[in-house]
């Protein structure tokens, strides 16, 4: 067994990040001291904890540039993990009513863009979410030994039991105010431990073949070249500016913490009022809600009246988040005009 001392938690939008998370920290906690977290920043979590613990575990969505030179260089294990791109934008849309079309396109192709930068590194896992569904404990013993460590078939056994999805249902039934380990956000609750989410595992979920409509299949499809077919697949060894998405992904990463606040406050601390005034602002300008991240900045500045809405809403409009939404806004725009109408023009 090898000593592992960061691993990151990677993965496409509604793919089972959360997961392989939980299957990786199960894993690395075994008599030893482990650091496990949500955190965009790798470089602030490495500079801070690297020393003081045996093994940090980071689910994270973006990658910065300490983090990318880290899989460039060997230096971290990843667990990346995917699924067909019509069916998590499905999912998507199904689990979170208020996020629009557009924006889970962008989110699901931040993944695929993530993958293909990475995948082919000796010391990046990638696992399909069919796998996940189908065969969990092969995934779980695939995970373990990318991890170094040699499980035997009853320690498998007894970390799948622990994480089935009837398992996790039950868990985030009891996600309340009144739990300690919940972070209350306003518009949903999590466990901090887990970083399961109240509604993370649905009842009675709609395949995506029949629920996304012929017209949303094609702007998707359209939206996340070069990626897929023209039937939504994957496709695998495209061609593509590596620099570009790796300069992308580190802004967004960057993006996360707009304003350099030093009044942080925490999270149990912000009334409904605030998270509510806050989350609304990225609803209507990013089309998500706010992060951790984002309640911890503004809050404090709002609540002592340094900032209002309107100037919240100003600071949105000049983050690469909004950047690359607005840029895919435009580009599908550009794509729905005729040859015939460009030729005019």
């Amino acid at each position: 067994m090898i000593s592992i001392l960061f691993v990151l938690c990677t993965g496409m939008f509604r793919s089972a990040s959360t997961w392989s998370f939980n299957i990786c920290k199960t894993i690395l906690s075994n008599k030893q001291t482990l650091c496990s977290e949500f955190n965009q920043s790798v470089q602030t979590v490495y500079s801070e904890k690297v020393n003081s613990y045996d093994n940090i575990l980071l689910k994270c969505h973006n990658i910065d540039g300490f983090g990318m030179s880290l899989i460039k260089n060997n230096s971290v294990k990843v667990i990346h993990t995917y699924r067909e791109p019509l069916a998590a934008i499905s999912s998507g849309l199904q689990t979170f009513k208020d996020l629009e079309f557009e924006n889970i396109i962008v989110q699901v192709k931040i993944g695929l863009e993530l993958m293909e930068v990475i995948r082919k590194c000796d010391n990046v896992l990638t696992i399909n979410y069919d796998e996940i569904i189908n065969n969990p404990k092969n995934v779980i013993k695939k995970i373990s030994t990318h991890l170094g460590y040699d499980l035997k078939n009853e320690d498998i056994q007894n970390i799948n039991s622990q994480f089935k999805k009837d398992k996790i249902k039950k868990i985030t039934k009891y996600i309340s105010k009144n739990n300690k380990n919940v972070i209350d956000i306003g518009f949903s609750m999590y466990d901090k431990n887990t970083l399961f989410h109240k509604n993370h595992v649905l009842n009675n979920i709609i395949e995506w073949k029949e629920f996304l409509s012929n017209e949303q299949k094609q702007k998707a499809i359209a939206s996340l070249q070069p990626f897929v077919d023209k039937t939504g697949s994957i496709l695998e060894n495209i061609e593509i500016d590596e620099e570009a998405i790796i300069d992308k992904l580190k802004k967004l990463a960057e993006s996360s913490r707009i304003v350099n606040s030093v009044e942080q406050k925490k999270l149990d601390e912000i009334s409904d009022e605030t998270k509510k005034i806050i989350d609304d602002t990225y609803m209507k300008i990013l089309g998500r809600h706010v992060d951790d991240f984002g309640l911890t900045d503004f809050a404090p500045l709002l609540e002592k009246g340094k900032i209002n809405q309107q100037e919240i809403g100003d600071k949105l409009k000049k983050s690469a988040e909004y950047s690359i939404i607005v840029n895919s806004v435009e580009q599908k725009k550009l794509d729905e005009i005729s040859d015939e109408t460009k030729k005019i023009i």
